[in-house]
């Protein structure tokens, strides 16, 4: 994923898996070490589990200095960072002590769910192996179990982590927090030294089975993939909407403050930050709203109507005139149809030009998304002949020209 809320995880976890394997090589991969974890911390804090994982892993195998050197090495970097900037972003949610336990066992229970395919007997089962692996590893000391317990030390950082810098805000069924908790879980599972193939694999007749069982795992991986294709369209969607959205908020600030002001705080797709700072961006790329911006975010979709089946059986407010339209705070869409004939349906907010944003055939309906895009300006909607739904209060039925369109 290119988004950056998600890509920054997933970075972090590259940078895990270039840890662990510089954590089990000798001192020639010390740079490598210390180049991942670097990444790892400078992508997101789950860079902190990933430290937290190779201090653990240094103690268990008794590391040399310059082992150490690269892993404090970049952890102090950013441990200075933190002092200096860092600590000004607050904790997402105070909870107590058991809150955060419950919070803590709950993720790590999703991750194994998630590894299980969503199978809650399936994740069941993988949390026991997963202890007897530790189990076993332990037999043979801490050096030995050192993957098994820097790993699972990384798991537990991760977890609370969460807990304390989102609280109850995070979705534990959020996919990067699962997805880097599930990365955790098999690093630790690697053996410390090279796995070697068994001899009875050797036989012919034994690898044709195994070969069997191959192809019987990638049959059922595709089953699966095929089924979460299909679940992931909907929040996909929802992601290209939000990225529409925001390319939308972007155009929109760049108009005057008397659009957006300049005190607005914008969603956290935004970065939560004010209409101000993000002009001061804009202005300093040399950024510049198109030459309309109603065409803009017509063409570009983030105003938008759907084709549906007309409500018939539903009340009928003949549209005789232009009218205005606020986005409500529910966000539902605006509905219009029509009976008999063809009606066409046009919009514009900030310009004078009404925009084709759709036509509502006889017997059919529209579905219009007017997003308010963090602007008190009213849409305006011309579709003269069409119906909709009465309203307890009729809006402006003909709004004013604009004079001049909301220019910077």
């Amino acid at each position: 994923s290119f988004i950056p809320a998600e890509l920054n995880h997933f970075l972090a976890l590259v940078g895990a898996i270039g840890c662990a394997g510089s954590l089990n090589r000798d001192r020639a991969a010390d740079r490598w070490l210390a180049a991942s974890l670097a990444l790892a911390l400078a992508s997101a804090g789950g860079g902190v589990a990933v430290a937290a994982a190779c201090v653990a892993h240094n103690l268990c195998t008794r590391a040399s200095a310059r082992r150490w050197l690269s892993v404090l090495g970049p952890a102090a970097l950013w441990g200075s960072w933190w002092l200096i900037v860092g600590r000004g972003y607050g904790a997402g949610a105070s909870l107590t002590p058991q809150q955060a336990i419950s919070f803590t066992t709950n993720l790590i229970e999703a991750a194994f769910s998630s590894l299980g395919l969503h199978a809650s007997v399936l994740g069941r089962l993988l949390t026991i192996a997963y202890l007897a692996v530790g189990c076993s590893v332990l037999r043979g000391g801490a050096r030995g179990a050192a993957n098994w317990l820097a790993w699972t030390a990384g798991l537990g950082v991760w977890s609370i982590g969460l807990a304390y810098s989102r609280g109850f805000l995070t979705d534990l069924q959020a996919f990067r927090y699962q997805f880097v908790a599930v990365g955790f879980i098999l690093l630790a599972v690697v053996p410390r030294q090279p796995i070697q193939t068994p001899s009875w694999l050797l036989r012919r007749a034994n690898r044709s089975r195994a070969a069997g069982l191959v192809v019987v795992v990638i049959l059922s991986g595709a089953v699966r993939f095929n089924a979460m294709a299909v679940e992931l369209r909907e929040p996909s969607q929802f992601v290209s909407q939000v990225s529409r959205e925001s390319e939308g908020r972007l155009v929109v600030l760049g108009l005057t403050p008397e659009v957006v002001p300049e005190d607005r705080v914008l969603p956290i797709a935004m970065g939560g930050l004010r209409a101000a700072d993000i002009r001061s961006l804009l202005d300093r790329y040399e950024h510049s709203a198109p030459a309309s911006v109603d065409r803009f975010l017509v063409t570009s979709e983030v105003t938008r109507s759907f084709g549906r089946p007309a409500p018939l059986d539903q009340a009928c407010q003949r549209v005789t005139a232009p009218f205005s339209h606020t986005e409500t705070a529910s966000g539902r869409p605006l509905s219009l149809w029509s009976v008999d004939v063809d009606v066409d349906v046009d919009v514009r907010r900030f310009g004078s030009e009404w925009i084709r944003l759709g036509t509502a055939h006889a017997g059919r309906g529209l579905r219009i998304v007017l997003p308010g895009l963090d602007s008190g300006v009213p849409w305006q909607v011309r579709a003269v002949g069409a119906c909709r739904a009465p309203v307890s209060r009729q809006l402006a039925a003909a709004p004013q020209e604009p004079s001049e369109p909301y220019r910077s």
